[in-house]
Formats: structure tokens, sequence, C-alpha cells
């Protein structure tokens, strides 16, 4: 939908990608003309070229594997591999991308496991025995049997009884 002469949507995307596919063909030429060593260096930039500069650190030559060599005729007569740009991997991430990427890592990364040490001490094993009891008290109970265990401690603890 036009609104006051103005493009639409679907138009300004396809303008962004037709600059965007010129930008990344002339610089595509622009490279074959520096190391072909030609004469023919001195064509004139495309007029956004330095506008559309930004997107330089998006575009890189990938080398591509496959099982056929793909090959295109110049106007030379001779055969080029074909070369394809892709985005760069963008090394500047947003604080909420690394945040994201923080999250993911952590939560893939594997769990910390007791230490053959932590699960062989024979209090910690005692204390662990205990729970499945502890846990099938209601609240009340519960609360008055972790109080006498306290007390017991700090009795063994300190050499003194509550009962005294």
């Amino acid at each position: 939908m036009k609104l006051l002469g103005r493009a639409t949507v679907d138009e300004c995307r396809k303008k962004w990608r037709d600059m965007r596919d010129v930008y990344v063909r002339e610089k595509r030429e622009e490279k074959k003309r520096k190391t072909s060593g030609s004469a023919a260096s001195l064509k004139k930039p495309w007029r956004y070229s330095q506008v559309m500069s930004f997107l330089l650190p998006f575009i890189t030559s990938r080398a591509t594997s496959t099982n056929m060599e793909e090959e295109r005729r110049d106007d030379g007569g001779r055969t080029q591999p074909t070369k394809r740009y892709r985005r760069a991997d963008n090394k500047s991430l947003s604080t909420f991308e690394k945040k994201l990427l923080g999250a993911v890592e952590a939560a893939s990364a594997p769990s910390q496991q007791p230490t053959p040490s932590m699960s062989a001490d024979p209090d910690r094993l005692f204390l662990e025995s205990l729970l499945p009891a502890l846990k099938e008290l209601d609240p009340q109970r519960k609360a008055r049997t972790k109080l006498k265990i306290h007390q017991l401690i700090f009795e063994a603890q300190y050499n003194y009884s509550c009962d005294d």
C-alpha cells in the first residue's frame, strides 16, 4: 500500500536487496580487477559504493566444497571458479546476544557432579540417610526434629547440656 507517493514495504525490501546485490557485485569485480592487473581498473566506482561500505565487514569470500567444479566464463573466454559471498561471523555481539549466549552455554554445560571425596564423606552419607525420613514428617514435627538435632550437635560441640 502506497501512502503519499511513498514506497511500500515490499518495494523497499526489493530496492534494498537490489542495492546490496549491486554493492557485492561491485566489490567482487573490484577485487577481480585488482588481481588481474589489467588497465580496466580505471572504471569509475558505483555512486553508492561509499555509502554502502558499512556492509564490507559482513561480506567475505567463502571457499566452497562440492563434488563438481563450479565455473563460469567471463568476457575474455577464460574460466574462473565461482566465489560465494556470505555474511561474516559477527564478532561484536549485542549485550542481549552475549547474555543469551552465556545462558545457553551455561545450560548446555555439564552440571557439577559431586567429587568422589564428597560422596565418600561418612558424615554427609549419614545426614543424607536421614533425609527420606525427615521428608515424610509433617511441618511441625519436622521443625521439632531439626531443633533437637541442632541441640544434640550444640551439646556435643560445646560439651554443654541443655537439660541442666
